[in-house]
């Protein structure tokens, strides 16, 4: 397996392996191209530049899970043994070198800017995040405007955003999105629903809904995703949105702003933001042969164990595996929040509010599971949907 051979691609290819400072750190000091490597050497190698993570089998999972994804790494069929490919000896070392370098000058893990790569889809968080941070510096300002460059829905949008705020990348201001008004799409005049195409072939679902949506769409002339979810009874509002965007994408419906004159949202990057984008530029020149290349491989010649150290301590400070909690931390957690919160307000919190507070996506299974069990309650009585306590009962 190789680099792409398409620019965008070669760099979500290369930020698959640099995302977290281990990753970056097994291809700039612990692959070679001169032998195929196990966990137990890889963990040999790797203890000369950093103490942590100490268990070798994480190393082994970097190296399966998502370097070998990334073009730069070879493994051998008949064990699980690594080394670097050409690609990776000439690109990968230096770009994980410059990475490492990235994260002791800002004080702060990539992972804090690019999130996890775990997605199953042909794109994933580093490389949509890398494209969002061009958009802004090319002159996007607005939430909208990212979900129709990314092709991806505003949810997931939204929550690279909020990690991109709290990283001190962005400075981002929202109109909350469970108001009405704010996204409006309208029918194309002209376009028969019958002819919408399939939003995608094997998700039933979102097929069926494809339909429901174009078919209301064309009969009311306009309407916003919530209006659209709340008429067609759906619960599931991401999937009223991916198929809006859907629609749009395919010249059957128009998103423009709506409702009280609101603009929705806006972005601007801060100056730490702009040497972020300077620094994808810098690994797409480095792909191209440029300057950048040559740059960077000073930095892999220059790098020292305490760089290296400090930069894998600044990812164990954010790394879900180090700082991972337990289920009931998290159901206590969204109990307590949400019980202070009625007693506060007299109302209780929307999902949004309890995701932010606690600051994780781990509370989401958990707040199902509360409402399963007869602890929380779904207030539904509003346009945006909230939970309230119903029971003092300790949750298991």
């Amino acid at each position: 397996m190789a680099l792409p051979n398409t620019a965008e691609d070669r760099l979500n290819s290369v930020l698959l392996a640099i995302n977290r400072e281990p990753k970056a750190l097994l291809v700039a000091k612990c692959l070679d191209n001169s032998e195929f490597k196990g966990v137990r050497k890889l963990g040999t190698e790797y203890r000369k530049w950093a103490d942590w993570p100490s268990a070798e089998i994480t190393l082994g999972h970097y190296c399966d899970e998502s370097i070998s994804l990334s073009g730069l790494i070879y493994r051998q069929n008949s064990a699980k043994k690594w080394r670097l490919n050409e690609d990776g000896v000439t690109y990968g070392r230096p770009i994980a070198a410059a990475a490492l370098m990235r994260a002791q000058e800002q004080g702060f893990s990539l992972y804090s800017v690019f999130g996890p790569t775990h997605s199953t889809s042909t794109t994933r968080s580093p490389g949509n995040v890398a494209k969002l941070l061009k958009s802004l510096h090319s002159g996007s300002t607005r939430e909208v405007e990212l979900v129709d460059f990314l092709q991806v829905n505003d949810f997931s949008i939204r929550e690279h955003l909020m990690r991109l705020r709290a990283a001190g990348l962005i400075e981002y201001e929202s109109v909350n999105p469970e108001q009405p008004g704010w996204a409006q799409y309208f029918w194309i005049a002209g376009k028969d629903p019958a002819d919408a195409p399939a939003f995608e072939q094997g998700k039933t679902h979102l097929i069926t809904l494809t339909q429901q949506v174009a078919d209301y769409l064309a009969e009311n002339g306009t309407g916003s995703c919530y209006e659209i979810a709340n008429a067609l009874d759906k619960s599931g509002r991401t999937s009223v949105s991916s198929v809006l965007a859907h629609l749009a994408r395919n010249g059957f419906a128009e998103s423009k702003f709506g409702g009280a004159d609101q603009v929705k949202s806006d972005i601007t990057l801060t100056e730490l933001g702009e040497r972020t984008v300077k620094f994808v530029e810098s690994i797409e020149e480095a792909l191209d042969d440029g300057p950048a290349l040559g740059r960077m491989e000073a930095q892999h010649r220059n790098l020292d164990p305490d760089s290296t150290r400090y930069a894998v301590e600044l990812y164990k400070q954010v790394s879900p595996r180090a700082n991972g909690k337990s289920q009931l931390h998290w159901r206590n957690a969204v109990q307590n929040f949400v019980g202070n919160y009625f007693r506060k307000h007299g109302r209780g919190p929307r999902f949004q509010e309890i995701v932010r507070s606690l600051g994780s996506r781990s509370v989401v299974k958990e707040m199902a599971a509360l409402v399963d069990k007869g602890v929380l309650e779904k207030d539904e009585s509003d346009l945006a949907v909230r939970y309230i306590p119903i029971s003092s009962a300790e949750v298991e």
